[in-house]
């Protein structure tokens, strides 16, 4: 499946079999987690395995309402340092996990543990480093893990993307002539906190800048991470080295909250 295909059929799996994983396939797991976390250490993230033990220590407090999922294994996102970069930036990397264990045949499905106490998820997980985010996954059920979404309630890309300033929607015209436009029309897929589509972006002077509407705090900077990583990885089908920098608000009226800027 390749990314614009992943992308329209992206789907959280919230059932899975009852089997644990092959050893080999837990090896391959265990190394795309070294190489992940060579990336993601640079800001202050880190991601560790798990097996299922931790549905019993987060079950009733954990999940969607106290409803925890239970599979055969988490992956943990631990925050070193927790600010606005290793919020941003681990939830980038673990949106390209996602990616690459939906290439094994995995089903997965982001838990948020916002709710939990502090020291439950200590005794859990073994650790005292920040923890309000776990990765699911496992052989789904027989029911397909990527279904096609109903998009007529997600915005078009004239909700989301402006030129110049926020009194002025992009068009698709003007983005096909800058030939960013396919990048725009997949991401409008992404992933995000109660599939709220919070992420706003402006052209302007060369760059693309990001902001968020209704900014909620850390939840909204993982919705960011991972608006960012599919930008990156959909500019690179369009032979375009995105870089997404952490800078300073340029100039422009607006209450959004500004996250960073890129190339395009």
């Amino acid at each position: 499946m390749d990314l614009k295909e992943f992308l329209e059929k992206r789907k959280s799996c919230r059932k899975y079999e009852d089997r644990e994983l092959t050893s080999q396939v837990l090896d391959k797991v265990k190394k795309l987690l070294e190489v992940e976390n060579e990336k993601a250490l640079k800001h202050n993230v880190e991601y560790k395995l798990y097996g299922d033990s931790i549905y019993n220590g987060l079950e009733g407090v954990g999940g969607y309402s106290g409803v925890m999922i239970k599979s055969p294994n988490y992956i943990t996102m631990n925050y070193k340092v927790k600010d606005k970069e290793s919020l941003i930036y681990g939830a980038y990397y673990l949106e390209e996990i996602v990616g690459e264990l939906s290439q094994m045949g995995l089903g997965t499905c982001w838990i948020t543990l916002f709710g939990v106490d502090e020291e439950i998820k200590s005794k859990t997980f073994g650790t005292q480093d920040k923890i309000d985010f776990v990765l699911a996954f496992g052989y789904p059920e027989s029911k397909p893990t990527f279904e096609i979404d109903e998009y007529s309630a997600r915005h078009g890309i004239e909700d989301f993307v402006y030129f110049e300033d926020f009194d002025t929607p992009c068009t698709v015209e003007q983005l096909y002539s800058y030939g960013i436009d396919e990048i725009f029309y997949y991401i409008k897929n992404a992933p995000s906190a109660y599939n709220s589509q919070p992420w706003r972006f402006l052209i302007k002077g060369g760059n693309i800048y990001l902001y968020i509407e209704d900014f909620k705090g850390d939840a909204n900077y993982t919705d960011s991470g991972i608006v960012m990583y599919y930008y990156t990885k959909m500019a690179e089908l369009s032979s375009i080295d995105a870089t997404w920098h952490l800078d300073d608000a340029p100039e422009v009226e607006t209450n959004f909250k500004y996250i960073g800027s890129t190339n395009f």
